[in-house]
């Protein structure tokens, strides 16, 4: 009875000292994914598998193909240059961002709502606001902002508008 507890004992032990294994995510020349046991003899690079607690993982440096045939060396990902600079905001769309930053804290998800069809009469700039709903859809809704003379967002006007359409 104790040499069953015993194997048991010992396989348990050996379960948990077992290496990792390791699994590459390698790019053929066709560009088609595969994913094994070996390492990459092309592009690729080693996968790591982190337990179900952590659940941001650590890329891998990606392996680029060297001269040398079956060997490969990690190259430094290259800089990420923007394609086109981006013009600088105008005074109207400055101030369609401080009334949709009016209006987001009212949102259930505020991190995915954006603005469109921004319109300025006078002192009330109106726009449509996109937002998520509690499905994950989008929903369309049109709100309104008063803006001083300065081009400051005037809020006690904006609760009154804000206020009209039912918010």
């Amino acid at each position: 009875m104790q040499r069953k507890y015993l194997n048991a004992a010992a396989l348990a032990a050996m379960w948990i000292a077992a290496p990792a294994w390791a699994i590459n995510k390698c790019t053929g020349p066709d560009g088609k994914v595969s994913y094994q046991e070996q390492p990459c003899a092309g592009q690729g690079g080693e996968l790591k598998i982190r337990p179900q607690g952590n659940p941001t993982p650590t890329p891998a440096p990606a392996k680029t193909a060297s001269p040398v045939a079956g060997s490969a060396s990690t190259a430094p990902a290259a800089p990420v240059t923007p394609q086109h600079a981006q013009a600088p905001k105008s005074e109207l769309q400055m101030q369609a961002d401080q009334c949709l930053a009016y209006y987001k804290p009212k949102l259930r998800d505020p991190s995915g709502a954006y603005h469109t069809d921004v319109q300025m009469d006078k002192t009330v700039l109106s726009l449509k606001m996109h937002a998520t709903n509690g499905f994950g859809g989008y929903v369309t809704r049109e709100v309104s902002c008063e803006f001083k003379q300065n081009g400051e967002l005037d809020a006690d006007w904006t609760k009154v508008h804000a206020q009209r359409i039912g918010w």
